[in-house]
């Protein structure tokens, strides 16, 4: 019998728990393409999970721009070329569907940002503002483009005295149009959770912002005390599932001179309209995605062949006369730290509806 014909008359119900288990794009979109009987098993509306992929954004000379985009699944770079791009653009992330581009803009062309989907290439929602040296996503879902549910940014504006300002503008279905608050001081970073926006102030407390009442409903103190807070030197605020976590990380020089990362973990208790942080020795099941700002989480009984309670970061280490960015496991319960892959970019979880 024909090898080919036994594999195309495998049960379509197997066949589609198989799918079901391709974390990454390009194994699904493989997967669809070997037979007629495999594609017909497989629904493209219906597509497996996707593990977040790291994100670059990186000028390519005569070329334009590319983006890089790394695989967890297959410890593979890609390249996605976008000719006519601008090098004076930043990307960041992270985002469920989409990404944000931000042009700083030239002596000929004004300033411009808009939400864009590095897969298909589509460029949705030129935000009716500008002027900010810096953004950063808090929520933006894929509901979002076609204006339902919620879109939350944070940016950060040059004075022309040569201060800085921040605000927080978020739109909702329920109110219609964009809504600014305005920060005393730079956010270190901000997330959505349960209607409201949780915003950390340079490691210190935490503002919460009722989107319904559009005004900041209260301030959570700082997990550690203000001396053990200045040696952290990044802080995150991520939404996992059913839980708000602020992830703390200390960069520590050793004698070899190597740098080594250790990472303090808080859950948010929200109980009787009480707020504070309290310390997880472990997150279980969960895996965390930190870039330089942000992060995710995700769960990992969800996917095929990652392991939980461990968190993806970047950091910059020495490499003969240079520095180089690399992506890290953290892993939670031995506080073992395993480098991936050079690598520098912003976190992206794919859609592939």
């Amino acid at each position: 019998m024909n090898s080919r014909k036994q594999w195309s008359q495998l049960p379509p119900d197997l066949l589609h728990q198989i799918s079901q288990m391709l974390g990454d794009a390009l194994n699904f979109v493989r997967f669809r393409a070997v037979c007629k009987e495999w594609r017909e098993a497989t629904d493209q509306s219906d597509p497996p999970l996707q593990l977040p992929w790291l994100v670059g954004y990186f000028h390519d000379g005569r070329r334009g721009m590319k983006y890089q985009i790394y695989s967890l699944c297959n410890n593979k770079i890609h390249t996605i070329h976008r000719p006519k791009a601008d090098p004076n653009c930043t990307i960041t992330g992270p985002s469920n569907d989409y990404m944000l581009i931000h042009y700083g803009g030239t002596r000929y062309q004004a300033p411009s940002s808009y939400f864009i989907d590095p897969l298909s290439r589509y460029e949705s929602i030129s935000l009716p503002f500008s002027g900010f040296e810096s953004g950063e996503i808090i929520r933006v879902t894929h509901n979002a483009i076609t204006n339902e549910d919620c879109i939350a940014l944070s940016l950060r504006y040059r004075n022309p005295d040569g201060s800085s300002k921040c605000q927080i503008k978020f739109w909702h279905q329920d109110i219609g149009m964009w809504y600014t608050v305005d920060l005393s001081t730079g956010p270190g970073t901000a997330t959505y959770y349960k209607e409201r926006i949780y915003v950390s102030m340079k490691k210190r407390r935490t503002h919460v912002l009722d989107i319904g009442q559009k005004r900041i409903v209260a301030k959570i103190p700082p997990p550690l005390s203000g001396g053990l807070m200045n040696s952290i030197n990044f802080d995150y605020l991520i939404e996992a599932p059913d839980m708000l976590l602020r992830v703390l990380r200390v960069d520590n020089q050793v004698k070899s001179g190597q740098l080594t990362s250790r990472f303090h973990v808080y859950q948010l208790d929200d109980k009787d309209q009480k707020h504070y942080w309290v310390k997880v020795d472990n997150i279980n099941n969960l895996i965390l995605f930190l870039d330089k700002n942000q992060g995710l989480a995700i769960s990992a009984d969800k996917y095929c062949g990652i392991r939980g309670n461990c968190i993806f970061f970047l950091r910059k280490l020495r490499r003969h006369r240079y520095e180089e960015c690399f992506l890290c496991r953290y892993n939670m319960a031995d506080e073992e730290i395993e480098t991936l892959s050079i690598f520098n970019g912003t976190w992206f979880v794919p859609n592939l509806k």
